[in-house]
């Protein structure tokens, strides 16, 4: 199944992959999206997570668990 493509800004539902160091790694389109370990204790491999999708200080495509009250898109 293709999902819509993941971009900053805007929610998107993923696949939790697993947890490297202080990071878990969730299923992106084309690379892995890093998300903060300290975002989501609770979490477990193979769960399906609603989070944000941001820009890192790095420039690259992160998420957060933490909604904000408005996104872009639907």
């Amino acid at each position: 199944m293709k999902m819509e493509e993941l971009k900053s800004g805007y929610t998107a539902e993923l696949e939790v992959l697993g947890q490297e160091g202080s990071r878990w790694v969730l299923e992106g389109d084309d690379d892995d999206i890093m998300m903060n370990v300290s975002d989501a204790e609770e979490i477990q491999d193979g769960d399906t997570v609603k989070v944000f999708l941001y820009a890192n200080r790095r420039g690259e495509l992160a998420a957060t668990l933490r909604l904000p009250n408005m996104t872009f898109g639907p």
